[in-house]
C-alpha cells in the first residue's frame, strides 16, 4: 500500500512543479511520464483493494490523492469506477503527450509504454477491443524471447530485446540494501541474498508445473521433483553445472534447492553477490496475451487464437494447440499468463 503511495507522491510533485497548460515539449514529456506513473501505480493497488472493475465499479477501492489535493486526512475511498477514471485520464494525457519523445533508456516511459499501460487498465475493466488495440500499439517494434534466449536463466537485463519496459537496478542502488531487491528474494542463484543463503526458494506449484507440456521450453524454467532443468546445463556455479548446481551447498550462501524451484530468473554473473539485476515491469508477450485475450473475448475468436498459436508455437512449444488442451480458450490464455508470466 505504501510503496504505491510514495510513488503517486513523487508524481504529483513533478506535475505540481509546472504551471498547467504550458506549452515546452520537454517539460510536457515529464509531466506526461509523471502521470503514466501515477496511472501505473494506481494499477497497482485497485486490484488489491477491491474486486474486478465490472463486479464493483461502485464500490470503495483506495484513496485518491493528486496534485490537487489538500486534505489527506479526510479524503475517503473513492469508488473503484473513480480510480479508473483517474487511471484513463493520466494515461489518454500521457499518450497525448508523449509524441516524438525518443528516451535514452527502457526505464523511461514512452509512447509505446503508456499504451502497454492503458492495455492493462482496459483489459482490468473488461473494455476488451480497446485492450487489444493498445496492446498491439504497445508491441509494435518488439519480438518475444526466442526458445534459445529462454533456454538458460535470463530475464535480468534492461538490454533483453523482448523488454518494453523495465527497472535498471544500478549497482550503487543495489548496495544500499543489498537484501532488499529482487535478486535477493526471487533469484535462485545470488551468491548473498535471500533466497539461496537460507532456501526459502520460489517455487513453482506443483499443479500448475505438471500440466506444463514437456515440449514447452518453459517447463525448465524450475527444477523438477529430482531437482533438475535443461537450463541448469547451460550455466555453472563454482565449478558445478547440471543438477550438481542444485545440490551444490555454500555455507552461509546457498542452500539445495528444493523441488520446483525457479531457475527462470538468471543473473549478470552467477553466484554474484552485488545483487544488481534489473527488472522486468513489461514485456511483449504479455502485450501479445493482452491482444489475444481481448480480441477472443470481444468476438473474434479465431483471430484471438491464431495470434496465441503463432506466439506459444513460435517461442515456446513448437507442438502447441489451443484445441488439444481441453481448456476453453479464456482460460488457455489465462494459463499462458500464468507460465509466461509467473513471478514477475
Amino acid at each position: 500500500y505504501a510503496a504505491p503511495y510514495n510513488e503517486i507522491a513523487a508524481a504529483n510533485e513533478i506535475i505540481s512543479t509546472y504551471e498547467e497548460g504550458i506549452d515546452d515539449i520537454e517539460v510536457r514529456y515529464k509531466i506526461a511520464q509523471a502521470r503514466a506513473m501515477r496511472a501505473y501505480s494506481y494499477l497497482q493497488l485497485a486490484p488489491y483493494f477491491q474486486f474486478g472493475y465490472e463486479t464493483s465499479a461502485d464500490l470503495p477501492c483506495v484513496p485518491i490523492v493528486t496534485e490537487k489535493t489538500e486534505n489527506f486526512t479526510e479524503n475517503p475511498r473513492a469508488t473503484t469506477a473513480e480510480v479508473y477514471d483517474l487511471i484513463l485520464e493520466d494515461l489518454n494525457w500521457a499518450i497525448d503527450n508523449l509524441d516524438g519523445y525518443q528516451r535514452s533508456s527502457k526505464s523511461r516511459i514512452d509512447k509505446q509504454t503508456a499504451y502497454g499501460l492503458r492495455a492493462r487498465a482496459h483489459l482490468y475493466m473488461g473494455n476488451w477491443e480497446q485492450a487489444a488495440e493498445d496492446a498491439s500499439l504497445a508491441a509494435q517494434g518488439y519480438s518475444p524471447a526466442t526458445i534459445n534466449q529462454v533456454s538458460t536463466p535470463s530475464f535480468y537485463s534492461i538490454d533483453e530485446t523482448n523488454w518494453i519496459w523495465g527497472y535498471d537496478m544500478t549497482s550503487d542502488v543495489a548496495l544500499i540494501n543489498p537484501y532488499a531487491t529482487a535478486s535477493s528474494w526471487i533469484r535462485s542463484f545470488s551468491g548473498d541474498g535471500y533466497a539461496a543463503g537460507t532456501q526459502v526458494y520460489s517455487c513453482i506449484n506443483r499443479l500448475l508445473y505438471d500440466k506444463i507440456p514437456e515440449s514447452d521450453v518453459r517447463k525448465g524454467w524450475w527444477v523438477d521433483a529430482d531437482l533438475e532443468s535443461p537450463l541448469l546445463d547451460r550455466i555453472s556455479w563454482n565449478g558445478a553445472s547440471g543438477k550438481d548446481i542444485s545440490t551444490l551447498e555454500i555455507e552461509n550462501v546457498k542452500q539445495v534447492f528444493l523441488p520446483y524451484t525457479n531457475v527462470k530468473f538468471g543473473m549478470n554473473s552467477i553466484g554474484s553477490t552485488s545483487n544488481d539485476e534489473d527488472w522486468p515491469l513489461m514485456r511483449v508477450e504479455e502485450m501479445i496475451l493482452i491482444q489475444a485475450e481481448g480480441l477472443v473475448r470481444s468476438g473474434r475468436t479465431e483471430l484471438g487464437r491464431q495470434i496465441l498459436e503463432e506466439f506459444i508455437r513460435t517461442y515456446r512449444d513448437p507442438l502447441y494447440s489451443t484445441y488439444a488442451t481441453g481448456r476453453p480458450l479464456e482460460d488457455e490464455i489465462w494459463y499462458q499468463r500464468r507460465i509466461e508470466l509467473w513471478g514477475e
